[in-house]
């Protein structure tokens, strides 16, 4: 007990820091599904506070970097803003559909960014290169099903669905293929995908 005290009393900030993010990612998770009207019990509690204790983690690796603080924020809400979009149309939302993909954008964040933060110990700088170029192109590639849900809604008026998707599937390919062009999809899907690498190229320089 006594080794214990003197070394919460030098890393006290540290504690306070970590305990701090715990409760303000758990908090904003249980506020989500607080928000959305449904009859169902909270989902996701004990996930909520491993994916805390893991954000927790990462800040501390990323010395609380205020643009690592913001480019998690940010990657989050577009995950998060897309599993909202069925409420624009007047639809019922799930309270576990949106804490799930509010757990997975804070996830895919994370454990990106913690393979970058190993990968700048490795010595061999071309190697480290190769490496830091492919997790990006992954962080902006993960990017592209929330935005392409914004884009089909933004070209189409309607939220894309597993129905349309399995439409379009079970269709033959130039119907698939014609039904898209007249949708834009392809010009958005282009648009996307630019966005979202270039904001990895962005993140790749502002972290580095």
């Amino acid at each position: 007990m006594m080794q214990v005290l003197p070394y919460v009393q030098h890393h006290r900030k540290t504690i306070f820091r970590s305990v701090l993010c715990i409760i303000l990612f758990v908090l904003a998770g249980i506020s989500i599904q607080w928000w959305i009207p449904s009859s169902a019990s909270l989902a996701f509690k004990g996930r909520l506070f491993y994916s805390g204790l893991a954000l927790a983690l990462s800040l501390f690796l990323w010395n609380y970097s205020r643009f690592y603080i913001g480019a998690f924020c940010l990657y989050t809400i577009i995950f998060l803003s897309s599993s909202l979009m069925p409420m624009l149309a007047g639809q019922h939302v799930e309270r576990a559909e949106v804490t799930a993909a509010y757990l997975i954008g804070a996830t895919l964040f994370l454990f990106f960014t913690d393979l970058l933060y190993i990968s700048r110990h490795i010595r061999k700088k071309s190697l480290r290169h190769v490496l830091d170029s492919f997790l990006y192109v992954c962080l902006g590639a993960a990017l592209l099903f929330p935005l392409l849900i914004w884009g089909y809604y933004a070209v189409s008026g309607h939220v894309l669905s597993a129905t349309i998707v399995l439409t379009l599937f079970q269709t033959n390919g130039s119907e698939s293929l014609a039904y898209l062009k007249s949708q834009n999809l392809f010009m958005w899907g282009g648009h996307s995908q630019r966005l979202s690498l270039s904001s990895s190229a962005q993140g790749a320089y502002c972290i580095a």
